[in-house]
């Protein structure tokens, strides 16, 4: 038993002015003030029931372990209407039942708040992990859309640069064919000259010997 139980196991509600009740007033009058002390060790040990009710026959116990007679404790039990027996058996105090009942009800009510708070608490929690998932999902969705953006822009670029080589080495092809091209013109013209000034050469020879 913890020690919060042991506490509520052991309390109970009881009117400072309990003393002025009439019933005890009377009480006192005739039994003095062993009577009043007599009064509460019923109360108590009520109390420490689980329903609240004592056996008449154990009254003898209690005389014994308080230290009194058990005559004492039957007057104070059936004389001033402070208990109510039941079935001439057990006896119990209306007015401790309505004080443990408010008492057991406040204990409930605390107990049913401290589920519904505990019950929020999970169901806020829940909605936290929840909340953190939707962020890390969001969190991957982003990064794999920076990394395949990356990615992209890296394949163009590389494109770029291949279709840039592409160029570069088709110019030099071009470069060069223009270059050749211009060599072999070069050469059939000089070529062509030299079989001009020939022809030339022949031709007048052969008005020299006609002349």
């Amino acid at each position: 038993m913890s020690a919060n139980e042991k506490k509520e196991t052991c309390y109970f509600s009881h009117d400072a002015n309990a003393k002025d009740d009439f019933k005890i007033m009377l009480l006192i009058e005739e039994l003095g003030l062993e009577g009043y002390g007599i009064f509460w060790i019923l109360i108590e040990t009520l109390r420490e029931q689980q329903n609240y009710k004592y056996p008449l026959k154990l009254l003898s116990v209690l005389a014994r372990k308080y230290n009194t007679t058990l005559a004492k404790l039957e007057v104070v039990v059936r004389n001033y209407h402070l208990f109510i027996i039941e079935d001439d058996c057990f006896f119990y105090s209306s007015s401790l039942n309505r004080r443990m009942q408010k008492m057991e009800e406040v204990r409930e009510q605390r107990v049913l708040s401290a589920k519904i708070g505990a019950q929020k608490r999970k169901q806020k929690q829940l909605e936290q992990l929840k909340q953190l998932q939707i962020n890390l999902s969001i969190n991957d969705s982003s990064e794999q859309m920076l990394s395949e953006c990356s990615t992209n822009a890296k394949q163009i670029k590389e494109n770029k640069n291949k279709e840039k080589q592409i160029n570069m080495n088709a110019e030099n092809e071009t470069e060069k064919y223009e270059k050749l091209n211009q060599k072999l013109l070069n050469k059939q013209l000089s070529k062509d000259i030299e079989i001009e000034k020939l022809e030339n050469l022949a031709v007048s020879k052969e008005n020299e010997i006609l002349i």
